[in-house]
């Protein structure tokens, strides 16, 4: 979504009694239940206020904008972001985005089991340019070992959606023409594997189980790393 004006950005201090304030020309946030999470922002200000609230960010407090001529909170996730601060002589601009999740490895056997029934899904970031469904798709293989072809593309973005595990985040940008997506993967990829299997049997099965030259998107028959499914 275009902005036409920088977006101010606040954070009041109640122990120090104080209030710093600098303005973003692009801001990227998810919604769940109505609260609002930052997943990337750019900002510019004073360095001393830039600093401030890049740490404010990075360690998860909670910052005010303006949106609909309304004050909004922003909830952070603690030590979530890579950031970068870059400074030009009295003005100082900072970039964070959010990390993705990363998965836990077991240290030794006796643990594996108990740790694997622990996993909670993975939190993952995807970012690609407006409307652009090929690179969306590009960014989702990335982040899956799930065995993904570009004939099940829009079959596999259309059930992830629909299931709730990839949704689409909100974009405000006075530069920047972008898509912004969080997706939601259970341990082992479970959720993007159940979408492929249950996608090519239905493929088999609207075909009378012989005739595999279709697949859910009309295409070439799914190479043979997915025939097994």
């Amino acid at each position: 979504m275009p902005e036409t004006k920088l977006m101010e950005l606040g954070y009041y201090d109640p122990q120090a009694e104080v209030r710093l304030n600098v303005y973003a020309d692009t801001l990227m946030f998810d919604t769940v239940r109505k609260e609002k999470t930052l997943s990337a922002v750019r900002f510019g200000g004073y360095p001393e206020s830039v600093q401030a609230i890049a740490d404010v960010i990075f360690s998860g407090g909670t910052i005010e904008t303006r949106l609909d001529g309304k004050t909004q909170l922003l909830k952070c996730m603690p030590r979530g972001y890579r950031r970068q601060l870059a400074h030009d002589g009295v003005y100082a601009t900072a970039t964070l985005m959010a990390n993705d999740d990363t998965q836990t490895a077991a240290t030794d056997e006796e643990d594996e089991e108990n740790l694997q029934e622990e996993l909670q899904p993975r939190t993952c970031y995807l970012f690609c340019p407006a409307g652009d469904k090929d690179r969306l798709y590009e960014e989702l293989d990335r982040k899956t070992a799930a065995p993904l072809i570009p004939a099940f593309r829009d079959y596999v973005l259309d059930a992830l959606i629909a299931r709730g595990d990839l949704r689409q985040m909100t974009v405000l940008s006075l530069r920047e023409r972008m898509d912004a997506w969080v997706l939601q993967l259970l341990p082992e990829d479970r959720n993007v594997i159940e979408v492929l299997e249950r996608g090519v049997r239905g493929c088999y099965q609207r075909h009378g189980g012989h005739d595999r030259s279709r697949t859910p998107a009309g295409r070439a028959d799914p190479p043979d790393r997915l025939r097994h499914f």
